[in-house]
């Protein structure tokens, strides 16, 4: 008993390190966006004519901000207990799919699903979500137009492996250990907590993140979490669909 509670006060005492030094990335993060739309609005004022193009430029300017500041709470709050079930894998990857469709058409990038098995994890469903879809807006974003994002998932005796795989450029080997560090990114207009929050998620279900580059080219995130039980699980009401999402 004083062995787990002195786990959980330290558990708690890392986490709050990282919140600390989370605060000053967001507040960064969020500077930017605050100072375009500030001066969006004042040149909509100005010249009244070009207002629906500024006020479109502005509204993406506060979807930015809404997925630093949810990228932020979900980072804040990964100690709440879980509500644990048995989920679909395949059936989450195809939601995940079917979210991002349009995105990645205007990539004409293809998903192949055709290595996700058909098992269950154990955990919190949209935790689960939340983890693979960070996942996947990483693959959308470093794959070259015309590529495939592959999505891979097997069962080893009581442990489910989960890959996203893509054909982008990579991670530097000197960042791929500090890539789930907040703030660290090498992409513009990314707040860097994408990973940092799938890490976090993954440790609160008993698992780990792992990356690691594709021989060759690419990037291979792997999400390595306890197996649910086939009894149980939670389907999704999804009708078939082609293991090839174009």
């Amino acid at each position: 008993s004083l062995e787990a509670r002195e786990e959980a006060v330290h558990m708690h005492r890392e986490r709050f390190a990282e919140l600390t030094k989370l605060q000053e990335v967001v507040a960064n993060e969020l500077k930017n966006p605050l100072t375009s739309i500030k001066g969006l609005a004042g040149l909509a004022e100005l010249d009244p004519s070009r207002a629906g193009e500024r006020l479109a430029i502005l509204q993406k300017e506060i979807s930015r901000m809404q997925l630093i500041l949810e990228d932020h709470l979900s980072f804040s709050r990964p100690l709440t207990p879980l509500v644990c079930q048995s989920i679909s894998v395949y059936d989450t990857a195809l939601w995940i799919v079917w979210l991002h469709e349009v995105i990645a058409r205007e990539k004409r990038l293809r998903f192949d699903l055709s290595k996700v098995d058909r098992i269950e994890v154990a955990g919190e469903a949209r935790k689960l979500r939340h983890m693979l879809m960070h996942l996947v807006i990483n693959a959308i974003e470093a794959s070259p137009k015309g590529g495939t994002i592959e999505i891979a998932a097997r069962r080893s005796c009581d442990r489910v492996h989960i890959e996203v795989s893509d054909a982008g450029p990579g991670i530097e080997p000197a960042l791929i250990d500090a890539a789930c560090e907040p703030g660290v990114t090498t992409k513009q207009q990314r707040s860097g907590l994408g990973l940092t929050v799938t890490r976090a998620l993954a440790e609160q279900h008993g698992g780990q993140l792992l990356l690691r580059n594709r021989e060759g080219v690419g990037l291979i995130a792997e999400l390595d979490l306890p197996a649910g039980s086939t009894s149980t699980a939670t389907e999704a009401q999804l009708p078939e669909s082609p293991r090839m999402v174009q």
